[in-house]
């Protein structure tokens, strides 16, 4: 399985525009002097594997568990990795998981392999991924291998004097789904296929920002709502609002989202640096732990002359925006 995502370039964020050409000429002189040493075998360089989770938007876990037993770079198993069993709600909204933090080759690396164990956890306990349920029984998430694995291709620079720290995102709503076959009682299971795929991305924590804020609270006692962030014009409404595929995944290009609390606040974490459109959509229960889509909200920024569908997004930023609720469309 194999997401595809945009090479990473790594260099500073500037906001003056003859600073940043000065800055880039810098980089790039740096980086033709140092190619020999970079690619030069036995140089090692710092990077640190991590973890964190989107939440699920339609669906509600008491407690989600993975198994990662291995990571592999450019096909080659990164030595120091130790399996780990994870759970995955306690690392959400900005909360990392750190999986390691050791030494590997400098050089340019284009793919990363993230491999599951889902036979046996890191104690050698079966089942290595389960779900728990309201009385702490575990309920083994359905699959039809012991092991996968996700493979990312993306270019990584690893430096000798640079730490390069890797995030691995998971949306909780794409990986797991009920499973419709089992008739007798609750079950889960894995999405599979495109929407498996798509329940991770990758990041450089380097690369990435955040942005956070309050909704105003008028609906937030009839619905649940959250803020969801798209790519700039990747945003499609009749497209998103409909459920599709057998795995019925309402805003599946969403590329982060944030459950509104009780008192307002919202936070999307870990936007890699790029331009965006923040929508707002409300759910109602409708039974057990699901959800169903009650409509769009029709909301504004509080910042006068700042558009929802237009937000700039740099590099190691944090934006507080606050928005205002017109009503449901």
């Amino acid at each position: 399985m194999v997401v595809s995502e945009n090479i990473i370039v790594v260099k500073r964020e500037k906001f003056v525009k003859s600073t940043m050409m000065l800055a880039y000429s810098i980089v790039t002189v740096q980086h033709s002097e140092n190619n020999l040493k970079l690619f030069e075998k036995g140089i090692m360089g710092q990077v640190m594997f991590s973890l964190t989770v989107t939440p699920s938007k339609v669906t509600e876990f008491y407690g989600t568990f993975i198994t990662i037993s291995e990571v592999w770079l450019n096909d080659k198993k990164v030595i120091g990795f130790n399996k780990q069993t994870i759970e995955l709600s306690a690392y959400q909204e900005g909360d990392i998981k750190l999986l390691f933090n050791g030494k590997i080759e400098t050089g340019v690396y284009n793919s990363i392999t993230v491999v599951f164990d889902h036979e046996t956890d890191d104690s050698g306990d079966f089942p290595g991924s389960y779900i728990l349920d309201e009385n702490n029984n575990k309920i083994c998430l359905e699959v039809q291998k012991k092991r996968s694995e996700v493979k990312f291709i993306k270019e990584i620079e690893v430096q000798s004097e640079s730490v390069s720290e890797i995030v691995i995102n998971t949306d909780l709503r794409k990986l797991i789904e009920n499973n419709p076959n089992n008739r007798e009682h609750e079950n889960y299971r894995f999405n599979t296929g495109v929407d498996m795929a798509n329940s991770f991305r990758i990041s450089l924590k380097d690369e990435c920002a955040e942005i956070k804020g309050e909704v105003d609270k008028s609906f937030n006692e009839l619905y649940d709502m959250y803020v969801l962030a798209y790519k700039k014009g990747e945003f499609n409404y009749s497209l998103e609002s409909k459920t599709r595929g057998q795995n019925s995944i309402p805003f599946a290009n969403a590329v982060s989202s944030s459950k509104v609390k009780s008192y307002g606040g919202y936070q999307l974490s870990l936007l890699e640096k790029g331009e965006y459109e923040i929508h707002i959509v409300a759910f109602s229960k409708v039974g057990g732990n699901m959800f169903k889509f009650k409509g769009m909200i029709n909301s504004t920024s509080n910042i006068p002359g700042l558009l929802l569908n237009n937000i700039s997004v740099p590099a190691k930023s944090q934006i507080q925006l606050n928005i205002d609720i017109i009503g449901v469309i």
